[in-house]
Order: C-alpha cells, then sequence, then structure tokens
C-alpha cells in the first residue's frame, strides 16, 4: 500500500497561452511525483473540472500516470431526453461569452467525470461537501481540495480573485494554512515554489507499521487487512496474557514473602524452610520481570495498539468507503498522525472496489455489513463484547469491595493486637510472646496474614479489572449499542443521498470516539 500524498490544484478558467501553461504544469507535477516517488509513496492530483487550467492539470496529471481525484460545485443535471442541461448543473459553468455551449471543452470534462465515476486507473469523484448554489460552491470545493492537499500546485496570474471560491482567494488560504505550494505564472509560464522544502515526504503512525510488517507490496486491501488484523490479535494475546499472569506472579510473590516474616524459629528445619521460600519468591519475581521485558521486547504492547488502531480504520474504511470521502476521511479531525496510512488505504480500497450500485443499495449495504452483521457488524461486536465483561466486571468488584473492607477490620484488630502487646511489656527484642498451639496459628492467621494478604487480594482485583478492561467495555459498549442502534434507525429511514452521507459520517465518528478512548487508556498503561 503506497502512501499517497494530494497534490491540490486551482486555476484560471481563461488562458491565453495553454500550451504554455500545460508545460509548466508537466514540470511541476512531474517534480513533485518524482519527490513522492522517492520516498516510496504516490502522488495523487485532487481538482475540480472546470475548462481552462482545470481540464489541463487533469491531462497532463494522466498522461504521466497519476490518479485524480474529481470534485465538482455542482452536479451535472440531465434534460427530460437524457442529455445533460448546459442550463443548470455543473455543465452551465461551459458556457462562453456568446452565451452557446463550450461543446468541445464540456465533452473532455464530461469524459474525465465518467472515468471518475467508474472508478478507472483509481481515480475517483464526488460532490462538494456544502452548499450546492452560485457561488458558495466553488469557494466550499475550493475549501475541500485544500483542506485534504499536502501541496497546492495552482495557475495564478497574481491579480485578485474576479468571485468567490477564485484561486487568488485559495491561494491566500493556502498562505494561512502553510501548505507549501508551486505557483505557475499563466503569462510566462514561470514556477514560483513558495515553502517548497517543507513537502518533504514523510511516514505516519501507519506507514512506519505497514513498512516494520515487510509485507508482500502484491497484497490486495483485503490480504492486508487479514495480515495486520492476525499481527493484532497475536500481540494481544501476548501483552494481556504477560499482564494478567504478571500480577498473579506479583501477588503470589508477595503472599510468599508474607508467609516467611510469619515464621519464626531458631531450629535449622525453620531456618531451611525460610530459606526455601525466599528462594521461591526471588523465583517468582523473576518470572515476572521476564514476562515484562517479554512486553517491552519488540515493543508489543505499542505494536498492538498500533495494529489493531490500523485495523479499525480499515475496517471502517471497508464498510463506508462509497458513503465517506476517502479523502476527507473521520481521522481528519481527531489523529493527524494517522492520517496518511486512512487515506492511502482508503483510495486502495475504493480503487479495488468495483460495484457499482446506488446510494440506497450502498446504505443498505452499510447496515447490514458494518452495524448488523453478526460476525463484523458493529452492533452484535459491542453487544456480545459487554455480556461478556459485564459479570467479569462485578466478580472482581465484589472481590475488592470484600477484601478492601475486611482490611479495614483486621488491620485495625493488627493494631490493637499488637498496641496491647506493646502496652504491657510482652514484646521483647524481635521475640513475641504468644499462646501456643491453636491459639497461635489464629492470632498469626488473623493479626499477621490477613492485614498483609486482604490489601494484596483487592489490589489484584483492582489490577484484573483494568488489565483486562472490563470495566470501561460494561459501561461504555452497552451506551455505544444504544447510539449505534438510534442511528441504525434513522439512516434506514432517510431519503436523501446527502443526509444518508452525512449520517453515516455521524456514525463513523461514534465508532471513531470509541477507538480513539481506548488508544488513549492504553498510552496509559504505557504504550508510547
Amino acid at each position: 500500500m503506497k502512501p499517497a500524498w494530494i497534490i491540490g490544484f486551482s486555476g484560471h478558467r481563461n488562458l491565453a497561452h495553454p500550451e504554455l501553461v500545460r508545460q509548466s504544469l508537466h514540470t511541476a507535477l512531474s517534480t513533485s511525483m518524482a519527490a513522492v516517488s522517492e520516498a516510496g509513496g504516490q502522488a495523487h492530483l485532487y481538482v475540480s473540472a472546470a475548462y481552462g487550467a482545470d481540464l489541463l492539470s487533469i491531462e497532463v496529471a494522466e498522461s504521466l500516470g497519476i490518479p485524480v481525484h474529481l470534485v465538482l460545485p455542482k452536479p451535472v443535471i440531465t434534460d427530460e431526453q437524457g442529455g445533460v442541461s448546459f442550463v443548470e448543473g455543473f455543465a452551465s459553468d461551459f458556457i462562453n461569452a456568446a452565451c452557446e455551449p463550450m461543446r468541445r471543452e464540456w465533452e473532455q470534462a464530461l469524459a474525465y467525470i465518467r472515468k471518475a465515476e467508474r472508478g478507472e486507473d483509481g481515480w475517483t469523484f464526488r460532490l462538494v461537501n456544502g452548499t450546492q448554489v452560485d457561488p458558495e460552491c466553488y469557494y466550499d470545493a475550493g475549501i475541500q481540495i485544500m483542506e485534504a492537499a499536502d501541496l497546492f500546485l495552482t495557475v495564478w496570474d497574481r491579480q485578485p480573485a474576479r468571485g468567490l471560491g477564485g484561486t487568488a482567494e485559495m491561494v491566500e488560504q493556502a498562505d494561512k494554512l502553510g501548505l507549501p505550494m508551486q505557483c505557475i505564472d499563466p503569462e510566462t509560464g514561470a514556477i514560483e515554489a513558495v515553502r517548497y522544502e517543507s513537502f518533504a515526504p514523510r511516514l505516519d503512525e501507519g506507514q512506519r507499521l505497514m513498512q516494520s510488517l515487510k509485507l508482500d507490496p502484491s497484497l490486495n486491501s483485503k490480504q492486508l487487512f487479514d495480515a495486520l488484523d492476525t499481527h493484532a490479535n497475536h500481540h494481544s494475546r501476548e501483552f494481556r496474557n504477560a499482564v494478567v499472569k504478571g500480577i498473579w506472579l506479583h501477588a503470589l510473590a508477595t503472599i510468599t514473602a508474607a508467609i516467611a516474616a510469619l515464621l519464626h524459629g531458631t531450629s535449622l528445619a525453620a531456618a531451611q524452610i525460610v530459606a526455601s521460600l525466599a528462594l521461591f519468591e526471588w523465583v517468582l519475581v523473576v518470572l515476572a520481570w521476564m514476562k515484562t521485558k517479554r512486553m517491552s521486547r519488540g515493543d508489543c504492547h505499542t505494536q498492538w495498539m498500533r495494529s489493531r488502531f490500523a485495523v479499525e480504520l480499515m475496517r471502517a474504511m471497508f464498510g463506508s468507503i462509497t458513503l465517506v470521502d476517502p479523502l476527507n476521511p473521520p481521522i481528519a479531525r481527531h489523529k493527524k498522525e494517522w492520517l496518511r496510512f486512512a487515506v492511502s488505504a482508503g483510495l486502495k480500497i475504493a480503487a479495488e472496489n468495483k460495484e457499482q450500485r446506488t446510494w440506497q443499495q450502498e446504505r443498505d449495504a452499510y447496515v447490514a455489513s458494518r452495524l448488523d452483521n453478526p460476525r463484523t457488524g458493529q452492533i452484535p461486536h459491542f453487544v456480545e463484547k459487554q455480556a461478556a465483561a459485564a459479570p467479569l466486571f462485578d466478580r472482581l468488584s465484589r472481590v475488592q469491595k470484600m477484601a478492601s473492607s475486611s482490611a479495614v477490620i483486621f488491620v485495625f484488630g493488627a493494631f490493637l493486637y499488637k498496641g496491647s502487646h506493646a502496652m504491657h511489656g510482652t514484646i521483647t527484642g524481635d521475640k513475641i510472646d504468644v499462646p501456643q498451639g491453636m491459639a497461635n496459628v489464629a492470632v498469626v492467621f488473623f493479626f499477621k496474614f490477613l492485614p498483609i494478604a486482604l490489601p494484596l487480594i483487592a489490589g489484584v482485583a483492582s489490577a484484573l479489572r483494568s488489565a483486562k478492561d472490563c470495566g470501561r467495555r460494561k459501561f461504555r459498549y452497552l451506551e455505544l449499542a444504544n447510539r449505534l442502534r438510534i442511528a441504525r434507525e434513522q439512516l434506514v429511514h432517510l431519503k436523501t443521498e446527502s443526509s444518508c452521507r452525512r449520517c453515516v459520517g455521524l456514525i463513523e465518528e461514534i465508532l471513531l470516539d470509541e477507538l480513539i478512548e481506548w488508544h488513549l487508556s492504553e498510552k496509559q498503561n504505557g504504550a508510547h
């Protein structure tokens, strides 16, 4: 999966020297393409399809093998006979000064639009996220391109914008965002590089993970997902088992030390027993230390977090790629360090998705696979995990409460017992005068062993509850399942494509919130 770097484009419609601009576009795109390729990535062009500079940039990108992603400010409207209407919609922009359709330019634009709609050569198509009414739609389309771009390429005459959404306004916005730019003068063809040195392709969290796994580059998106899922499951089992075993080993070592501390006597047999217990305690501590080292060796915890995060991002894209724009994934608003991976994976999944379905069919497929499917659906997943976590959480909570409550009583009892001996002068040196026989056993158990063991049991129960993440699953997963059910009911009854896409976006935000919450909770457990 090659990392995708997005080159956003904006330019003037009317060009006095189109061939000169074409040559400059070829030079600029070739330069950026080479820089991205050197870093092991792939350059993509994000552009509208207006006549003039837009069509030239698409033409040049196609000749260089650069995938093109189109965003239209308005839809293509057809008339009653099935022909394209030049009265309204995007085609209405292709009218010359004589109020006649620019048919040659329109046919070229329409061919690019249809190619993007079919998804050929990795091309994609979308309408602007926002108003589709003049003139706001042009501005919104330009901003949408800007938000996704790593580099901004423009054909600009250095003059103020002729209207809302003009090239000058996009350049101004790129300056405010600090985007690297390549500005082409439409009169001379000169290319001015602005902050271009900051266009240094770097790998993000997900891409570094993919690089470390050394996966076969010929794998398709489903095979990549399976490989990541296998990797995540392996590290998950290894980490969780090591944590739980480490907790039990430390607890057992503490109990062993407590037993050794309670034993006394001057005989050789007593000394041998105490020494054996000390050796056993040392073995337990060493085993616990080895478990901890095993977790840190190879960054087991971090590898698990990264691979699981990548898996869940890809799972979301498999279910929603036709309804959520791969160039504007929800992760962009939450964790920028995963944006490159999400865009790259999304574009790969979109390129491999050859099914042509209506938005209603896409919605129904999304509900069936992403939400309701017993094996892969998120609602059954949260319900199942919540049902498994709730009784475990309740058991551990009861143990923790009982042990901590009992500890208050027995620790205070130990204080009274030892205090009474101190007041009566029955403690001499390191030898305590206690009754013999069963009375001695009871005193040792109730006033020496339990005051040590009960706080330890409470701590172990609390640690296991945290390690198994059962508290968050019990309460948070129930809430998430209910929120998803409500959103699902709304989604299945929506009657427009835009409202459907908006609702799917909100559902993915809900699921992403949970993923980020899990990621942050694991960071608190020591991952990085």
